[in-house]
């Protein structure tokens, strides 16, 4: 009788919140909306919550403001690579009619000039890099971006911010992020020491073949290489147990060696747990 009675409480639990929760549409709007009220407050930790809560939700297309969004958190985060990507992108998508059109070009130009004015005052280094052998501080900036007190965890979300960011859509050279075109991976981590990649095909009419791999990584060194073939478009990542490709992204050389290096970070922490 008792376990009956455990098991009907169960069951009324699910139900309700099947009934509460949202449509994942539904759900990111609700999001989105919350996002522009926390970068209004300047409650930039939530905003960056909110975003990565977005990230997460399955949904075919993500909203053009979403993309203008992740820019602001980005930029106020001194994260410009990343914001000036997401401008980029909600640029391309929202066209002049977009509502932040303006507002996203007056923040590139500001990105560049602050970037051009860090170049001459030091030696030319990516903005939010992430080395081979490990950087205390950088671990504890994205710890803080991403909202998180676990390095690994940190890194995997920023090694899919970039690999979605920077996604190989048929060697076109406006990248388009919601396009069902392409491949797409995004990175989980599985059991101890496992880590599990999936990869989304797109076929020519939008249809998607998923597969899933998985790495070991002991034993695997944390030095991973990336190169770009300019004349196709496209960068890669090469895997490195055996140095084949493993991740195929668009043509930006700076996004591919900032991947492989946050890749081979993240091999290096779960090695050491």
């Amino acid at each position: 009788m008792k376990n009956a009675l455990s098991a009907a409480i169960l069951l009324l639990c699910c139900y309700a919140t099947s009934l509460w929760a949202l449509p994942p549409q539904d759900e990111m709007r609700r999001l989105v909306l919350a996002t522009e009220q926390a970068v209004k407050t300047q409650r930039w930790d939530d905003a960056s919550r909110y975003l990565n809560h977005i990230e997460a939700l399955k949904v075919e297309k993500k909203p053009d403001e979403y993309l203008f969004l992740r820019g602001r958190v980005m930029y106020h985060a001194g994260q410009l690579s990343e914001a000036r990507d997401a401008l980029d992108a909600y640029v391309v998508a929202a066209g002049q009619k977009g509502a932040h059109y303006t507002r996203a070009l007056e923040m590139i130009t500001a990105i560049d000039e602050s970037q051009r004015a860090h170049s001459t005052l030091s030696s030319k280094k990516p903005v939010a890099t992430i080395k081979a052998t490990g950087d205390e501080q950088n671990l504890k900036q994205l710890e803080k971006l991403y909202l998180t007190n676990n390095p690994r965890d940190a890194l995997i979300s920023h090694l899919n911010s970039i690999l979605a960011t920077h996604a190989w859509t048929g060697g076109q050279r406006i990248q388009r992020p919601n396009a069902r075109q392409g491949v797409r991976y995004r990175v989980s981590a599985g059991q101890a020491g496992q880590l599990l990649i999936q990869e989304t095909r797109f076929d020519e009419h939008g249809q998607a073949a998923v597969s899933l791999s998985m790495m070991t990584v002991y034993g695997v060194s944390p030095l991973v290489r990336d190169d770009c073939l300019a004349t196709r478009l496209e960068c890669w990542v090469y895997d490195p147990r055996d140095d084949s490709p493993l991740f195929r992204m668009a043509d930006n050389p700076d996004a591919a060696a900032q991947a492989a290096r946050t890749l081979g970070e993240l091999i290096r922490q779960m090695q050491h747990p």
